[in-house]
């Protein structure tokens, strides 16, 4: 019986699986400088410490 090999996947292909929204927001916090990515730290930390997961997500 011959072994299966997995399929070999290119980026375009995940992306496509991803949802838009989960793509745009990776993007923007990739741009993002290391000023306001320690001040989105802070945020969510302060959140998760508040409210926990729900208050962290916004739900």
């Amino acid at each position: 019986m011959p072994k299966l090999k997995p399929k070999k996947t290119s980026k375009k292909d995940d992306e496509y699986k991803k949802p838009k929204w989960l793509i745009k927001a990776k993007r923007r916090i990739e741009n993002l400088s290391e000023e306001e990515l320690d001040e989105l730290f802070e945020e969510i930390c302060k959140k998760l410490k508040k409210g926990g997961l729900r208050e962290a997500l916004g739900i």
